[in-house]
């Protein structure tokens, strides 16, 4: 099960990992990228040199261009690349597939599951290469920008995801992972703007859907944020974050048998429980956190139990010293 704290709200990479991100720091762009770079760029002309040779060799004749490429033959040249591990250079061929029908989910459920995180700076190498080698392109810049999100370096990843945008204005992966970063530093309108523009792009993704969700939670505009999220459930059953984010819109507005049936679709009971509890924490009704994160022990098992004991003990102390919900440090 997905988990933020009381600070942050969980917001989904439409081309990306199904993945949430969490909470994205300030930082400075960093130097000595130029090195990785180049060695990259020689990896990579190197390889292709060795793969010419050896078609030559085995056709006996020169070598032959490679028939058009269709979403099935990335995809399936993508899943070879997952599978040993590459995630950067997976991401850079779903991406081509994504370019060439934008209306085919294939390619982003697949982009949801890698995780740039394992390889952060090797991915922004390679995809700084990608990005000077097709400059005409928005796609290697989306992956740029993903992977300075990885590095956590969200100042050179808006940069190079408003290239993107600038390319390309009609690429949805682009104005929503564009959404994300100013979302991540409180730029709500800015940020909705990108998330809508991303959806009238392509209306069959939920994950632009879901960040917009997330957004209008992060202002507690609790009502409009839940008719958002439901949309998004409409078209994905399966994610957590949704779920999740939905519990916390019906919780807020006072609906809790449904705020529980809702979180206990984003994961086991014992989870449900603990969201149930941090909700009651945030609107300051300390009595019900606790009896929610009692109920939550009865349940849970093994580690399962710390992070809920911790959350009792601060609701506790909060009883007997009411303080400020949001400065809170706990755990959903």
């Amino acid at each position: 099960m997905m988990s933020f704290s009381s600070r942050e709200l969980q917001l989904v990479v439409v081309i990306l990992i199904a993945v949430a991100l969490s909470s994205i720091g300030c930082a400075t762009s960093g130097t000595g990228r130029s090195d990785p770079a180049s060695k990259v760029q020689a990896e990579i002309l190197e390889q292709m040199v060795r793969e010419q040779e050896a078609r030559r060799d085995l056709q006996g004749t020169a070598f032959e261009e490679p028939p058009p490429q269709t979403i099935e033959s990335y995809l399936s040249e993508g899943d070879g690349l997952r599978d040993t591990g590459d995630a950067a250079r997976a991401l850079w061929i779903y991406l081509k597939a994504h370019e060439l029908d934008l209306s085919d989910p294939r390619p982003l459920l697949r982009i949801a599951e890698l995780h740039l995180g394992a390889e952060p700076e090797r991915a922004v190498a390679i995809f700084s290469y990608l990005a000077q080698q097709n400059e005409g392109s928005a796609a290697p810049l989306t992956g740029l920008g993903l992977a300075y999100m990885a590095q956590g370096d969200d100042v050179a990843a808006e940069s190079a995801l408003r290239r993107a945008v600038d390319l390309d204005p009609d690429f949805p992966a682009a104005r929503n992972a564009l959404g994300i970063v100013l979302e991540q530093r409180g730029a709500h309108k800015e940020a909705r703007i990108h998330f809508e523009l991303a959806i009238a792009l392509q209306p069959s993704s939920y994950e632009p859907l879901n960040n917009l969700g997330a957004s209008y939670l992060a202002t507690r505009d609790d009502a409009r944020a839940l008719q958002i999220l439901q949309r998004a459930a409409l078209l994905e059953a399966r994610d957590p974050a949704v779920y999740n984010n939905m519990g916390i819109a019906l919780g807020r507005l006072g609906r809790d048998d449904e705020a529980l049936e809702t979180f206990l679709r984003a994961g086991p009971e014992y989870a449900a429980w603990n969201n149930m509890g941090w909700v009651r924490y945030e609107q300051g009704d300390y009595s019900a956190a606790i009896s929610a994160y009692e109920r939550a022990l009865l349940v849970a098992r093994g580690e399962q139990r710390l992070e809920i004991l911790r959350n009792l003990l601060i609701t506790r102390k909060a009883l007997e010293q009411p303080q400020d919900p949001s400065s809170s440090d706990l755990v959903q």
